[in-house]
């Protein structure tokens, strides 16, 4: 299999998905000329270790390098205008990355996963570090900001240069308290770190990220000082001061959302949880709130107006919402559709065909068949009409979709993720619908129009 691949400077943009999912690839050599890097241009390659560019490249897409765990040396370009989010997620025998001078902003969750990155020297134009960036670095015990005026590095924490912002926390820290002049912690800041223990919040703090802002573990002390004017802490979560957020639950087993609580954000809960009782209350339960969970059966209760799929559990076998919900409905407690029937909203993850999805339905929504982990072929009946992004997100089993003629819009983004999907019917012409690939691993390669 192809071991080296040297991109001559005639070749301006290296395309989405062109070398991703390649089992066999280890060097890649770009040379002067080549400019822009493809969304998922090398995703999952698992074997590649080395890549060199020159500085030529001004934009590498989105997770262009995501899951090659093998990587260890890349050279980037010193004129790097954007670097896609996602781009390194997974690069964990990447120990050192030279930043380039060009660079001013650190994207979602660009290291994160990088579990063995050693050290990063921020260059003097970097602004910005987004949500997620550098989550679950747990070697990286330095970050030289020496040549950098934006920001501060201290007790294994990043904030602004004023301290306002904690923008995330590195190595293996114990515990953490949280400056007296911080007034925002950014979502993920904590994400990963899985050695810490206690958290101090400071009565400074007035905003905190709606996404798993106090990591994805169990902190065994949550404190807040008693002054703070906008959270509180108590049996050792966290909540809004009028408790109608649930920002970090740390129960396990068993457990009962309290009474009041209006909107769960990202990523509240533990892996551990056996069963799950939502409050009458509830209003929202935002993205990725119950996915870690061990809960099997859940039932949303009749004021529940927003779920922001993916919100629930890819363990569930069993769904129910509340009859008099004005928003949503159950279908064979298996499916979640919107009120009218047309949005498919979630599918438990059993499931083994989708067969009986009634004929009202026009849209599969964002995520709707998140971790379907049993589905290998799908046929969507007519009536489809549009496809959501991560539609058919982390299927593992998934070998080929079939698309209906009634198709009008794919999202960029709906087979992102799907590692074994070779095989996409579309039952119109080419041309008729944009956006191809629309995510899919091996790009337009297994991509068939019949019409």
């Amino acid at each position: 299999g192809l071991k080296e691949v040297y991109i001559p400077g005639n070749v301006k943009e290296i395309g989405q998905n062109a070398f991703s999912n390649n089992k066999t690839l280890q060097k890649v050599v770009m040379e002067d000329g080549v400019e822009i890097i493809g969304d998922y241009a090398f995703d999952n390659c698992k074997l590649l270790s080395t890549v060199e560019m020159t500085d030529s490249v001004i934009n590498i897409g989105d997770s262009a390098f995501r899951a090659c765990n093998n990587l260890e040396k890349i050279t980037l370009s010193n004129s790097i205008k954007n670097i896609g989010a996602q781009v390194f997620v997974g690069c964990s025998s990447l120990k050192i990355i030279n930043l380039p001078v060009s660079l001013t902003a650190l994207s979602y969750e660009m290291f994160s996963g990088c579990k063995n990155l050693e050290t990063l020297k921020f260059p003097k134009n970097l602004t910005n570090v987004a949500e997620g960036a550098l989550g679950g670095c747990i070697k990286l015990n330095n970050i030289d900001v020496s040549e950098n005026n934006n920001f501060i590095f201290e007790d294994n924490i990043l904030y602004s240069k004023d301290y306002k912002i904690l923008y995330a926390v590195v190595g293996t820290p114990s515990s953490i308290k949280i400056n007296n002049l911080t007034e925002k912690i950014l979502s993920k800041a904590l994400n990963g770190i899985t050695t810490i223990k206690e958290v101090y919040i400071s009565e400074s703090v007035k905003e905190i990220g709606e996404e798993i802002p106090l990591g994805d573990y169990k902190l065994e002390k949550l404190e807040v000082s008693e002054n703070n004017e906008y959270f509180v802490s108590e049996d050792n979560d966290l909540y809004s001061k009028n408790y109608e957020i649930l920002y970090k639950c740390n129960k396990v087993g068993d457990v009962k959302v309290r009474e009041g609580v209006k909107q769960i954000i990202r990523g509240v809960f533990l892996s551990d949880i056996t069963s799950l009782e939502l409050p009458n209350s509830l209003e929202s339960i935002k993205g990725w709130a119950t996915i870690p969970t061990k809960v099997k059966k859940l039932y949303i209760p009749s004021n529940v107006k927003e779920i922001e799929i993916p919100a629930l559990s890819t363990n569930l076998t069993e769904i129910e919402v509340a009859l008099d919900n004005k928003y949503y409905k159950s279908v064979n407690n298996k499916y979640i559709l919107s009120k009218d029937g047309e949005k498919l909203c979630f599918v438990t993850k059993e499931v083994k065909n989708i067969d009986d999805l009634p004929e009202t339905v026009k849209i599969i929504g964002n995520y709707a068949l998140w971790g379907c982990k049993n589905l290998e072929n799908i046929v969507l009946k007519s009536g489809i009409e549009e496809i959501g992004y991560g539609a058919f997100y982390y299927m593992p089993k998934l070998t080929s979709i079939e698309i209906p003629s009634s198709i009008k819009s794919i999202s960029s983004g709906a087979f992102v993720n799907v590692q074994n999907l070779t095989n996409i019917i579309i039952h119109k012409k080419k041309g008729e619908i944009t956006g191809s690939p629309w995510g899919a691993v091996y790009g337009e390669r297994v991509i068939t129009y019949d019409k």
